[in-house]
């Protein structure tokens, strides 16, 4: 549910696989490098990581721990991967296009994938300053914007391992149904 940039410039000082989170630096992130927002606001984001999340950062180990990218680019390793190579895979796999219910064409993108995760994750009934949380907004606006620095972490792991569960079931190809916190799949023949 991170940005598409945050996710191409992971770094492997970010990641701790024993207590399985991603702490993104308030440089890498958007809104919290302003040197005008508040002290308070600056400040790492915590992302806890799914089984599935931490079982791709183990097999990335032996590819590129001894570089400072998680996912390095291939003709520059000492960089890492474009922000766009997301976008650029979804193209090439044929899912930049779609049309909904209503007929309405759309095209899928990387960033777009993060309104879909607080779609289905709001849906599913977890709270919305949760997924709030999980999506890096900053209320700066607010009151309790400016006093609530709660980073619901607990409630993150467990929405992230939903979500990660609810990927892996359709990549399968069964369709999944959102009901209340809990995943149905149901087979799409």
């Amino acid at each position: 549910m991170v940005r598409p940039a945050e996710a191409a410039g992971t770094r492997w000082d970010e990641i701790d696989l024993e207590e399985q989170t991603w702490t993104i630096p308030p440089e890498r992130m958007k809104g919290r490098k302003n040197p005008n927002l508040r002290k308070e606001k600056r400040v790492p984001h915590v992302v806890p990581l799914s089984q599935q999340a931490v079982s791709i950062l183990s097999a990335m180990q032996p590819i590129s721990q001894h570089r400072e990218y998680v996912f390095p680019a291939r003709s520059k390793p000492r960089e890492p991967i474009n922000s766009s190579t997301a976008n650029v895979t979804i193209k090439r796999l044929g899912f930049d296009g779609y049309t909904d219910e209503d007929g309405k064409q759309g095209s899928l993108t990387a960033h777009g994938l993060r309104s879909t995760a607080s779609t289905a994750c709001n849906e599913a009934g977890f709270p919305g300053h949760v997924v709030e949380a999980a999506l890096a907004h900053l209320d700066v606006s607010s009151i309790a914007g400016t006093y609530n620095h709660a980073k619901h972490l607990e409630q993150r792991r467990t929405m992230m391992q939903w979500w990660s569960n609810l990927i892996e079931e359709a990549a399968t190809g069964k369709k999944p149904k959102i009901a209340g916190n809990k995943l149905k799949i149901v087979s799409n023949r």
